[in-house]
Formats: structure tokens, sequence, C-alpha cells
């Protein structure tokens, strides 16, 4: 069925559930753009205009109760979640169980299921996807006090990342190293502030690409290929995604980031998108997806993380889909009906 005429034939009641540090009373159905609430803005912007009804719930389980969460989702009656909770606590790990507790309610949801959520684990990812034939990085894991990174099998330059963050969580211009000291105190860094493992890998100095997959009844619609630009990198700015490539549109334009589609040979291209989509299915993910990657010096793909729960602004997934012509609307139908034929 044509998916503009299914968005016609659908009438959903659609609960949002999100972090509660992004939910405002005074703002509860997510009307103002904010740095912050982009996706959940646009999201609900764009389900109405499909003509569902949309709620709102901040997931507030430590405050509340899981039990009270529970029944708050059960007497709003929806036909379906849209899933945007991230962390339960602070801890990124917890958010498995949101969609793990939707499963018990028997209530379809967005996104990827319990299992699928594994992904955030950025060592775990990589151990799958490289059985698929995707090629990693070569890391060690930096467990909180660590005192040296003897299982190292790398040479430097490399990068330190949290081991479960997400959205260039704990990324700075320093997060690339350049020797042993430097990876320590990056670590120890990460250790203090954030609380959880640190991963050091190979530091990939290529094109920076991502990959957005959804769901499509039987098989995972690929979208086209985006690629990060980092316009003024030779004149000092970054050329990775930090924190602030992600966050400030200000920072982007000063240093010249932007997002275009991909330029690829066709059989890299192909190769790409097939090694990807292996990646969704051996990580167990569901609904809809991203995977980011680099190239290495000789051009090949190398697998640096999966997202179980990208953001969907228009500027980010929603791009990737219009380059395959669909609106943003069409795609959010293709995510409800995944969630949907769960």
């Amino acid at each position: 069925m044509n998916s503009h005429r299914a968005s016609k034939n659908l009438h959903l009641r659609v609960l949002l559930l999100v972090d509660p540090e992004f939910f405002n009373p005074s703002d509860p159905g997510f009307l103002r753009v904010t740095a912050d609430t982009e996706s959940e803005h646009f999201v609900s912007a764009g389900l109405k205009a499909l003509n569902h009804d949309v709620a709102v719930l901040p997931f507030r389980p430590y405050r509340r109760g899981l039990r009270t969460v529970a029944y708050d989702i059960v007497q709003l009656k929806p036909d379906i979640v849209f899933n945007f909770v991230e962390h339960m606590g602070g801890d990124r790990r917890l958010a498995a169980n949101v969609p793990a507790l939707l499963d018990v309610l028997r209530i379809p949801y967005t996104g990827s299921s319990a299992i699928g959520m594994v992904s955030i684990d950025k060592a775990a990812s990589k151990y799958a996807v490289s059985i698929v034939g995707f090629p990693v990085p070569p890391f060690v894991v930096l467990p909180v006090g660590a005192t040296g990174a003897s299982q190292r099998t790398f040479d430097f330059p490399g990068i330190v990342k949290p081991q479960f963050g997400g959205a260039s969580e704990g990324l700075t211009l320093g997060s690339v190293i350049h020797s042993e000291r430097a990876l320590m105190r990056r670590a120890r860094d990460i250790h203090r502030k954030l609380h959880q493992p640190a991963i050091c890998e190979q530091y990939i100095d290529g094109r920076e690409l991502s990959v957005g997959l959804i769901e499509d009844r039987n098989d995972v619609l690929v979208l086209p290929i985006r690629e990060t630009v980092f316009g003024r990198a030779d004149k000092g700015g970054p050329r990775f995604c930090t924190e602030r490539v992600k966050d400030s549109l200000t920072y982007r334009d000063r240093w010249g980031i932007r997002y275009e589609r991909a330029k690829l040979p066709s059989a890299l291209d192909r190769r790409i998108r097939q090694l990807c989509k292996h990646a969704f299915r051996i990580l167990g993910m569901s609904g809809y997806a991203r995977m980011d990657l680099r190239l290495d010096s000789a051009g090949n793909p190398v697998f640096l993380e999966a997202n179980s729960n990208p953001d969907l602004a228009p500027r980010f997934f929603g791009i990737m889909a219009s380059w395959m012509g669909l609106t943003y609307e069409n795609m959010l139908v293709k995510i409800l009906r995944a969630g949907l034929n769960r």
C-alpha cells in the first residue's frame, strides 16, 4: 500500500513517552522547537498532520514508581507508543526496560525492542557486527579503576569514548589522543564524570558516513547514505562529531560542517548498505536505527557504532528519508507501521 494512502486510513492514539528532563509542563505538546527537543517537536507535529491524536507522558519510574507509570500508560489507552526514552536515572543501559515494559503491557511501540538496545554497548556491538564481516577498529575497554591499557593492539592516534554514551556524549576535540598517558587521563575523566567504562579505539581519519534503516514489512529499508562534511577541519575545526557538532548550529556554521548525500562508487555504496542491513539484523534491532561508520585510508568502511534510538529531526534522520523521495510524514508512517507490525 502506498505510504501516503496508508497515512490517511490510519487514525491512532499515539503516546509520546519522553525523558523527564525534556518535558516542559508549560509546553506539554512540544509546540516550540528547542535544541534539546527538536525531534519530539517535529514528530509530534508530523503525527498531528497525519490526523493522529498525540499525548505526551514523561517517563519517571524513580519518582512515581514503575507500577504507577505503567498504570498511567494504560489509562491513556494508546494504540502505539512513540518511544523517545534514552535512559533511566541517567543510565542508558536501563533504557531497555522501557520496551520490555511495553511488551509486558502488550502495547505496540516504535523503535527497537529490549534485545536490540544492546547496541548502546559500543564494545558488544563491535563484536557482533564483526561476525557478519563488518570491519571494526581495534579497541580496548577500560573499566572504572583501570590502571592501564595493557591489551591495546593498535598504534596511536586513538579516540576515547564512553562505552554506553549516545549522541556524541563525552566527545570533544580532546577525545583524540596520541599517548598512553593521554588515553588514561581521558578514560579517568569518563569514569569520574559519566560513571561508566571507557572504550578506546583506533582513530579512523576518513570520511564520516551515517546510514538510516527502517523495517518495512519483511525487509529492512536502507535510506540513502549521509556524509558529515567537516568543511574547515584543515583550519582547526573538528574532524569528527563532538557533542558541540551535534548540538550547536552556530558551531557547525562556524566550521562549515554540513550534511550531504554521500557520493560514493556504486560498488562501495552497495557494500555499505548491505553491511548495515546485516548489522541491523545481527544486533537484533527493530523499527528503525542508524549506523555510523568511517572510510579508512584505503576507502574501506569501518563500523563505529549503532544507534537504536536516533534523532529523528528532519536535518538528521529525516534528510536521509527525503533523499529517497519520502516526506517527513511518509517516514513517520513507515516507522509507525513497523511498530504496529511488531
